[in-house]
């Protein structure tokens, strides 16, 4: 792996944990309607999809568990073991969060009928962590 690639994992990995974190602080710390916050959203479309009943796997909701695996990766690629010996081991757990981005966009557009740019935007960067990471 070229260390360009390295560091746009890194980059990408900042971006899926800094959006993550926003739905952390919006769902969580943020409850006044009145107060004035930055939404990445346009509309109500935040709170469609985080109360929803796609929005939580092994009753811990999506977004921390996605916060999880970003600052995971961002984390673990200074280390020596991410280029290392459990190499195929990290591509595996990127690929299954690939699939299950793949499988929530699904969701998102064709059942819960929301077109959330910032939703797409964070499974998005799942996908291309995992084929970057895979090249």
């Amino acid at each position: 792996m070229q260390y360009y690639t390295l560091y746009l994992i890194q980059l990408l990995a900042f971006i899926g944990l800094s959006i993550n974190l926003h739905f952390i602080y919006r769902h969580h710390f943020k409850k006044d309607k009145k107060s004035k916050h930055i939404k990445l959203c346009a509309g109500n479309k935040c709170d469609l999809l985080i109360e929803s009943k796609y929005a939580n796997l092994f009753f811990t909701p999506n977004y921390i568990l996605s916060a999880f695996y970003y600052a995971t990766i961002l984390i673990f690629s200074f280390t020596p073991y991410f280029l290392g010996n459990v190499r195929y081991l990290i591509s595996a757990v990127m690929w299954f969060v690939a699939m299950l981005s793949t499988v929530l966009i699904f969701i998102l557009v064709f059942k819960l009928k929301a077109k959330c740019i910032v939703c797409l935007t964070s499974m998005t960067v799942n996908l291309l962590i995992a084929i970057i990471y895979t090249l």
